[in-house]
């Protein structure tokens, strides 16, 4: 399985501070890795689904195989 990031995302991932990105980046590896993480598919969606850490979600979407990282922030952001 592959995991990228959308240009937008990426954005977004390089202004968390250092601390965060450890995190996030550790959360992702063991999702790519096949590792146990709160991830829930999307509610009305076909292909979209959520990681919860802490305050914190990551949007992706399945394309064929892969994901893509389409959103990171925190809840309240999210969920607009």
């Amino acid at each position: 399985m592959k995991l990228t990031f959308s240009k937008k995302t990426l954005k977004q991932f390089i202004k968390f501070d250092q601390k965060l990105r450890e995190r996030l980046k550790m959360i992702l590896r063991k999702f790519q890795s096949g590792g146990k993480v709160d991830i829930i598919k999307k509610s009305g969606s076909k292909d979209e689904y959520r990681i919860r850490i802490g305050d914190y979600r990551i949007i992706l979407a399945k394309v064929q195989e892969n994901f893509i990282v389409t959103e990171i922030g925190k809840r309240q952001n999210i969920y607009k």
